[in-house]
């Protein structure tokens, strides 16, 4: 998987996630992406370095942090 692909699977448990939940929790994937960038994350080897504590603190939730994780973590197919 390249790192387009775990951008986009990403943007994809966001917008499920916003689905599901009301306006005051939705997440702003942009936003969340541009924390990401400017904190380094522009490769797929610093994807892979990223905890979910790292992506709460870049704007997801607990829960959705730890499931971008796994996907920043797997390894390229």
């Amino acid at each position: 998987m390249t790192y387009d692909d775990k951008i986009e699977r990403a943007r994809v448990l966001v917008a499920q996630h916003n689905e599901a939940v009301e306006d005051g929790v939705k997440v702003d994937f942009e936003s969340f992406l541009r924390e990401l960038k400017k904190s380094g994350g522009t490769s797929e080897d610093r994807l892979s370095a990223c905890s979910f504590e790292d992506l709460e603190a870049m704007g997801l939730p607990k829960l959705l942090a730890k499931d971008v994780g796994r996907i920043f973590r797997s390894a390229q197919e």
